[in-house]
């Protein structure tokens, strides 16, 4: 949830969480943060720098309808910080994965790195990366990139992009997603009038070489307002079908981004200190930002990638004393 920090004339009215507020809200804001509100019945995990929650049931539910599983065989995150899903057969019991994001993100653009193969998942299973909102407006608000075939082995592609309902004409594309191909990234971009989707080969770039992308698709026809939607992945059987091989499936997510829609402001460094060299930097939630170092203002030592939780995030380098000829610059990613 947002917490925020406003002048003691400020008054907002009680909201149901971050997607309902004022557009101007952060705008006005003096400081802001966002917490997390974890429910003790819910097992949670980090991922990707935000939290999320894995689903669990006892009974059959969508999608599917499946059995879905919290336990850490079916979803956990590894020492690189890579997601794994898995399908699993416990007691007879063929079990899903699934995990939300606590929080609402709204415009912008969603960004999945894949670092598993989906051209040879089995005909039962389907990979989704998607938007699901439990209110019915706009088709749930589902925006949908999913990787899979429906229970037709003879398809020829693998994946598809959706902006939900499906069963209405320009509401869905599909694609393949090349044979073999282990690290892939595949994203939209919602904005206020249109959806954009991409798949690329390898990590996302910006501006990729038209030999790396997979497909686009823009689809404007009736694009959903955002409202309280999360971000949901999930990997699970169509019609609960299990796999053909009777064999369980993972899939190793490597990375989730989200990017506003906004171009980003340039960072400013403040309140440099020495030994260990920190700063601060003045900055915008969800942007990433590139630290580097230099002695000399020609080459530059690369420091890590950092997420933005709030509007001042806090650096500090451990491996220059900041007493010498150092420089720093900070860069937001696109």
């Amino acid at each position: 949830m947002p917490r925020c920090w406003f002048n003691n004339d400020y008054n907002q009215p009680c909201v149901t969480g971050s997607g309902v507020l004022p557009t101007n809200i952060y705008a006005q804001a003096l400081a802001s943060a966002i917490v997390t509100r974890p429910y003790p019945s819910v097992r949670w995990l980090s991922f990707s720098g935000y939290d999320w929650w894995v689903k669990s049931s006892t009974g059959l539910v969508g999608p599917g309808p499946n059995y879905f599983s919290d336990s850490t065989t079916n979803v956990w995150v590894d020492t690189k910080g890579q997601l794994h899903l898995r399908i699993t057969n416990r007691s007879k019991q063929w079990q899903c994965a699934e995990l939300v994001t606590a929080r609402t993100f709204g415009y912008g653009s969603y960004r999945f790195e894949l670092n598993s193969r989906v051209d040879n998942l089995d005909p039962s299973v389907v990979l989704g990366l998607f938007t699901w909102s439990d209110d019915p407006a706009y088709g749930n608000r589902e925006i949908d990139i999913e990787c899979g075939r429906w229970s037709n082995p003879t398809d020829v592609n693998n994946s598809q992009f959706v902006v939900q309902p499906s069963a209405v004409v320009g509401h869905l594309v599909r694609y393949a997603v090349s044979t073999g191909l282990t690290n892939s990234t595949h994203l939209f971009t919602w904005d206020t009038h249109r959806v954009t989707f991409q798949s690329q080969r390898g990590g996302f770039s910006p501006n990729p070489d038209p030999a790396n992308v997979l497909r686009n698709w823009t689809y404007s026809l009736a694009t959903p307002r955002t409202g309280d939607e999360n971000i949901r992945v999930n990997l699970w059987l169509n019609h609960a079908a299990a796999p053909t091989d009777q064999k369980e499936v993972e899939v190793i997510i490597k990375s989730f981004q989200f990017v506003p829609l906004q171009s980003p402001r340039a960072p400013r460094l403040t309140g440099f200190m020495p030994n260990p060299a920190r700063f601060r930097i003045d900055c915008q939630p969800d942007r990433r930002y590139l630290f580097e170092a230099s002695n000399n203002l020609l080459e530059w030592e690369d420091l890590g990638i950092i997420l933005a939780t709030n509007v001042v995030l806090d650096f500090a380098d451990w491996t220059h004393t900041g007493l010498g000829q150092d420089f720093y610059r900070a860069t937001a990613l696109p």
